[in-house]
């Protein structure tokens, strides 16, 4: 089974509901949910995504998405060796630099982003899109 660590923006499309990216990112939650996949956020995506949400919604629906987010994916941490490890990224983007360091942390199989650009083209941990993840894994 794979161990897949999902980026805030893969999460986002999901709770907000976001075109024309919400299919396979939800089709990928269902996958994890599901347990055909282990799926992990990194602790940053909860931030992240009630920052985002709160804003859309109500601090109330945001926190009623959170909880429901960590009842269903797993978390990486966040301490200070892997803020260093992110420090010591040339990512131009700290927060992609974090949940890259986040998928190496506990051995992802993969990153699922929609922004590939955002993160290493060769390093330990692959990085795929939903769309490209769900294809290989034939659904």
């Amino acid at each position: 089974m794979d161990r897949l660590l999902l980026d805030t923006n893969v999460i986002l499309d999901v709770l907000g509901a976001r075109e024309p990216f919400v299919a396979d990112s939800k089709r990928l939650w269902e996958f994890c949910e599901t347990g055909q996949a282990e799926g992990w956020v990194s602790a940053i995506t909860f931030n992240n995504v009630f920052y985002i949400l709160r804003k859309l919604t109500t601090a109330a629906v945001a926190r009623r998405h959170l909880r429901d987010l960590h009842g269903i994916f797993q978390i990486a941490p966040v301490d200070g060796t892997l803020v260093d490890v992110a420090l010591a990224s040339p990512q131009p983007d700290f927060e992609d630099a974090i949940q890259y360091a986040s998928a190496v942390s506990i051995q992802a199989a993969c990153l699922i982003s929609r922004n590939l650009d955002d993160f290493p083209r060769k390093g330990p941990v692959p990085v795929r899109t939903p769309a490209s993840y769900l294809r290989s894994a034939g659904l």
